[in-house]
């Protein structure tokens, strides 16, 4: 692994989302509403199945509010709506179930990785992300299938590079990193601001023989129950 990305890695650090945000019920936040500004709308009942946890719009209803700088908002939406986001803000003795009701306390506690350096690439997944789930909710996952399975591929590598912000160690021990190699990928890009290129751009790299990302994300699937326990023992 580069040495740069070593010390990226170094910057890493953990705060509580009330640290850095505002969390707050539905009902406060109609009652302070101000137009045209962007919250992250999270739902209550919590499930790992579900796809969608944390939306974040100008506009909306959800059972919490929270408010913050738009980036940190947009990073919070990737974090909370990966698997290990979901479980984290569930209460303890619901962990192992990955079903729950979470509330403001256990969300403003939620301890959260931050890296400024890091971040944009976590919040250029959301967006793809976000961007699948719209185009296939207007024109079909039968019209389209190959969005729909490209949507997966994101939502895992979203899961895995959560995971890797979590527990690096056990990922540097492992010889494995998604998030060196993703971040790779998107320096490749020629213009991420334009989703839909962008995503053509990377999956014309990962069909290619010997992908890196590609194949760390394979070989993560070998280390899965090893995290899993970690996740537990750390969230038990």
């Amino acid at each position: 692994m580069e040495q740069n990305f070593k010390k990226i890695l170094e910057l890493n650090y953990t705060a509580r989302i009330k640290d850095f945000a505002k969390v707050k019920t539905y009902a406060s936040y109609i009652k302070q509403e101000k137009e045209n500004i962007d919250v992250l709308f999270v739902k209550k009942n919590i499930s790992i199945d579900n796809n969608i946890i944390a939306i974040v719009g100008k506009s909306g209803k959800s059972d919490y509010v929270i408010d913050g700088d738009f980036n940190t908002l947009c990073y919070l939406s990737f974090f909370l709506n990966s698997v290990w986001g979901k479980v984290s803000i569930l209460p303890k003795q619901m962990f192992n179930t990955g079903h729950g009701q979470t509330s403001v306390l256990l969300i403003k506690s939620t301890n959260i990785v931050r890296n400024s350096e890091i971040e944009p690439y976590c919040i250029l997944v959301e967006r793809i992300i976000t961007f699948l789930i719209t185009y296939l909710e207007k024109y079909g996952h039968d019209v389209d299938n190959h969005s729909d399975t490209i949507k997966r591929f994101f939502e895992n590598l979203r899961n895995f590079i959560v995971m890797e912000l979590m527990m690096p160690k056990i990922f540097e021990n492992n010889d494995v990193s998604v998030l060196y190699h993703w971040i790779n990928e998107v320096n490749s890009i020629t213009n991420p601001e334009n989703i839909g290129e962008s995503i053509t751009q990377i999956f014309t790299s990962l069909f290619k023989s010997g992908n890196p990302l590609m194949e760390n994300m394979n070989r993560m699937r070998l280390f899965i129950t090893q995290f899993t326990q970690y996740m537990s023992e750390r969230n038990g």
